[in-house]
């Protein structure tokens, strides 16, 4: 396959400034394969599925998060978020808003964005939480994420919670400092924050990132994103609006986890505790600046 050259677009969104590179793109272009020939017919399956990126500059010589004004930098971050969803989403069925931070996440540019890919396809860990939140529903009547935020109010597993949201670490988590970004109330979409819940959001980002850098006294390098209700004209009174927040390092600022051997292969295993990756956060310094990446 050809690869797919992207037209760019820049903008600026007002006069101090986050730019917005847009692109769209049809990813998968006139991608034909021939059929493997034999008695196992069919074996591939090909799709075409077109595609929006947006680039988000931050406009920072750190990642937004660094600030002593998380209401007014990083709310106006959220604020972005949401637009931008709302304008995909009028286009597209999902919309990934996400940011990588470090070398070890793959953060080619140093300077410090965001990213938010939108497509006609409803991607496979984002099916796989739609089918589980549907079933429970369907079962309990009630929200799978709600009634777990229920579960871990005040236990040994939250990192930071308020009125509106609430930072845990999941028992199911993989990475060492894995932590679930889950609003306390129904939410469906980024859009559908209130102004109160945006300001507890960007205060909640700051501390909890804030004790990851603490940690090991380093820019602590992590993907994070959000999940929401697919856009596709059903009702998904199931979907609770989150965030997964996955750092790779392990012990040290320069020892990491590595997905290899017997995890990659069959069953992946646990280094810490959920409940030990919890109480070590939670009693990181909460104040202060985050480290400079």
């Amino acid at each position: 396959m050809e690869p797919v050259t992207l037209p760019i677009l820049k903008s600026f969104l007002n006069a101090d400034a986050l730019a917005r590179w847009l692109a769209d793109a049809y990813a998968l272009a006139d991608v034909r394969c021939q059929l493997i020939k034999g008695t196992i017919r069919d074996v591939y399956r090909v799709t075409t599925s077109a595609d929006s990126f947006v680039l988000m500059i931050y406009p920072t010589e750190r990642s937004f998060l660094a600030t002593f004004r998380p209401t007014v930098e990083v709310g106006r971050v959220i604020d972005l978020w949401a637009d931008q969803t709302a304008e995909l989403g009028e286009r597209w069925r999902w919309v990934q808003v996400f940011e990588n931070r470090g070398e070890a996440m793959g953060a080619s540019n140093p300077h410090p964005h965001g990213q938010i890919w939108a497509g006609a396809a409803l991607p496979v860990e984002a099916a796989r939480e739609d089918a589980s939140q549907r079933r429970h529903v369907s079962v309990a009547g009630t929200s799978l994420l709600l009634d777990y935020v229920r579960q871990e109010t005040g236990g040994p597993r939250v990192v930071v919670e308020n009125d509106d949201w609430q930072v845990v670490v999941p028992f199911w988590a993989i990475w060492p400092f894995e932590t679930l970004i889950v609003p306390t109330s129904p939410v469906g979409r980024l859009p559908d924050l209130d102004r109160g819940q945006r300001r507890s959001l960007a205060a909640v980002l700051v501390e909890l990132l804030g004790r990851c850098d603490r940690l090991f006294d380093t820019p602590f390098p992590y993907s994070m994103g959000w999940h929401q209700a697919p856009f596709d004209g059903d009702r998904h009174d199931h979907w609770q609006l989150h965030a997964h927040v996955y750092p790779p390092l392990l012990r040290s600022a320069t020892v990491r986890k590595f997905m290899v051997g017997y995890e990659l292969l069959s069953e992946r295993q646990r280094d810490i505790t959920p409940e030990d990756a919890a109480e070590r956060l939670r009693a990181v310094r909460a104040g202060g600046e985050r480290a400079a990446p």
